[in-house]
């Protein structure tokens, strides 16, 4: 099943599709006068329609599918082009990436910015820990980069989609995958030279302590707000953000530990 949120648009239509992104929409369409989302996730539809109001419509998954697919589009970043898989083949400068029922089709800003970061730091043999890995985009892109991932999802069914994606853009021998509660798979991450975590900046406080022991030196921070909340990001890993990159309201913090040599 999917879901439909259509809101009316508001005087700042830029706040009000970044609010359905953060919602956890994986498809947002701008028409005359009218948004229109569509979520994989009841609740999540539901908090948006709270949070800005609107309509949810359900639909079945083939009808949604077909809904949300259709208003999907090809984006930039970090020197790709992110596409839908459905609409394109991949080559040496697209990822085609089809987010299934997970998050990450890589057109929020949030995962833009964090791999436009990702391509400033990922060359040869970098091992990268993807957390909260959604579709697998972050690792994909990073395995492309000539690096390797482990991709980090709590979602069982993410572990197909990400397979799928990594096989897709041939580098299936250079994305692994972890599903499970970070509580229990937070040790593995030791031994990667590179994390990222695109999440909400209440992710972030709340996985800030957890993670702390187990982070490589280097963190990059997306999905958090410009202002104070790349202050609270940085305060919840207790790191120093050594380098920030910005699109509109988002932010990505590349955030060192204090007792990493320069």
């Amino acid at each position: 099943m999917h879901y439909l949120v259509e809101v009316s648009v508001l005087p700042n239509p830029e706040l009000l599709a970044d609010a359905l992104w953060e919602f956890g929409a994986v498809g947002v369409e701008e028409l005359d006068g009218l948004f229109r989302a569509a979520f994989t996730d009841r609740l999540a539809a539901e908090r948006a329609v709270t949070e800005v109001g609107g309509t949810i419509t359900a639909v079945d998954d083939h009808e949604g599918a077909d809904q949300w697919r259709a208003f999907a589009t090809t984006t930039s970043a970090g020197g790709f082009l992110l596409a839908p898989a459905w609409t394109t083949d991949s080559d040496e400068r697209t990822l085609g990436i089809d987010p299934g029922r997970t998050f990450g089709s890589g057109s929020h800003p949030s995962t833009r910015l964090a791999l436009t970061m990702l391509s400033e730091l990922v060359g040869h043999d970098i091992r990268v820990a993807d957390l909260g890995a959604g579709s697998g985009v972050l690792s994909v892109a990073a395995a492309r980069l000539g690096g390797y991932a482990a991709a980090y999802e709590l979602d069982p069914d993410a572990a197909a989609i990400i397979a799928e994606n990594a096989r897709r853009n041939g580098v299936a021998d250079r994305v692994t995958t972890q599903i499970g509660d970070l509580r229990d798979t937070a040790a593995t991450i030791t031994g990667c030279d590179l994390a990222v975590l695109n999440v909400t900046i209440d992710l972030h406080e709340q996985l800030g302590p957890l993670l702390r022991p187990f982070l490589p030196d280097r963190l990059i921070v997306a999905g958090v707000l410009t202002g104070a909340q790349e202050t609270r990001a940085a305060a919840a890993h207790q790191r120093t953000i050594t380098h920030r990159i910005s699109e509109g309201d988002w932010a990505a913090l590349l955030l060192d530990h204090p007792n990493r040599s320069r």
